[in-house]
């Protein structure tokens, strides 16, 4: 992404922003698969231990 300024600071910081939400997203993504394999584990569990 190109930041529309001249200023080589305000520059760095939005890259390094850019960067932070990039992680950010990334970890948000990961952890959202996480606990959804989980739920469905759960899910799993309990609709077996239904049919005994």
């Amino acid at each position: 992404m190109k930041y529309p300024s001249t200023n080589e600071g305000e520059k760095w910081r939005a890259k390094r922003l850019e960067n932070k939400l990039l992680a950010l997203a990334t970890a948000t993504i990961s952890t959202t698969e996480k606990a959804q394999n989980q739920i469905e584990l759960v899910a799993e569990k309990l609709i077996k231990d239904g049919e005994k």
